[in-house]
C-alpha cells in the first residue's frame, strides 16, 4: 500500500501542517471549545482525537491500558522504569479521557469511577513528567490542567459527539460488533 501524505503547505506559518489536524483545530474554535488561554491543552487533546486514526497509536497503547485501578498499581510496582510507568498512567489517562468524553463506554455507574482515576492518573502522569524532566514544563501544566478539569473536557468531548460523531448512534449492535471486532483485527500483532 502507499505511504499518502495528508500534509499541506500552509502559507502563513510557511511550514507543513496535517489536514486532519487543520481541521479538528477549526472544529473545536467554532464550538467554542477552544480557549487561547489554554491553547497547549487544546493542542493535546486535539492531537489525542488524531491518534486515534492511527493504527501504530492504537497498537502501541495497548500494551498499556488496565482494566482496573489495582491493576494500575500492580503495573506500576513491577515496573523499574520511570519513563515507561509515565508512559502506562498517560496512555491509560489519555484512554479514559477520550473514552468517556466520545465513546460514553463508561456512562451511568461507570462515569464517576472513569473522572476519578483519568483525575487521578493525570495529576501522577505530570509528577512523574516533572520527575522525569526534573522541572516543571508545558507538560506539567497540560497534564495539572487536565487533572483538575477533568469533568470540562469530558464535557467538551460529549458536546463534539453529539455535533459530529452521531454516526456511532446510527449503527445498529451488529454493525458496532463488526466494526470494533474488525478494529481490533488491525492492532493486533500478526
Amino acid at each position: 500500500m502507499e505511504n499518502v501524505s495528508l500534509a499541506y503547505w500552509n502559507f502563513d506559518k510557511e511550514e507543513k501542517e496535517t489536514a486532519f489536524g487543520y481541521f479538528l483545530i477549526r472544529l473545536l474554535q467554532k464550538n467554542g471549545l477552544w480557549e487561547e488561554e489554554n491553547k497547549e491543552v487544546h493542542i493535546y487533546i486535539a492531537g489525542l482525537l488524531l491518534k486515534l486514526i492511527h493504527p501504530t497509536h492504537l497498537f502501541e497503547s495497548q500494551k498499556y491500558l488496565v482494566q482496573y485501578e489495582t491493576d494500575m498499581t500492580q503495573w506500576l510496582e513491577q515496573s523499574n522504569d520511570r519513563a515507561e510507568q509515565y508512559h502506562c498512567l498517560k496512555f491509560n489517562a489519555d484512554h479514559l479521557l477520550i473514552d468517556s468524553g466520545i465513546f460514553l463506554k463508561n456512562e451511568g455507574t461507570k462515569l464517576p469511577e472513569a473522572t476519578y482515576r483519568g483525575k487521578a492518573y493525570y495529576r501522577l502522569t505530570s509528577s512523574y513528567a516533572q520527575h522525569i524532566y526534573r522541572k516543571s514544563n508545558t507538560l506539567t501544566h497540560i497534564f495539572d490542567h487536565l487533572s483538575n478539569y477533568f469533568e470540562d473536557y469530558q464535557a467538551r468531548l460529549k458536546a463534539i459527539r453529539r455535533s459530529y460523531f452521531q454516526f456511532v448512534n446510527r449503527l445498529t449492535e451488529e454493525e458496532k460488533k463488526d466494526l470494533y471486532t474488525e478494529l481490533n483485527q488491525l492492532i493486533q500483532p500478526s
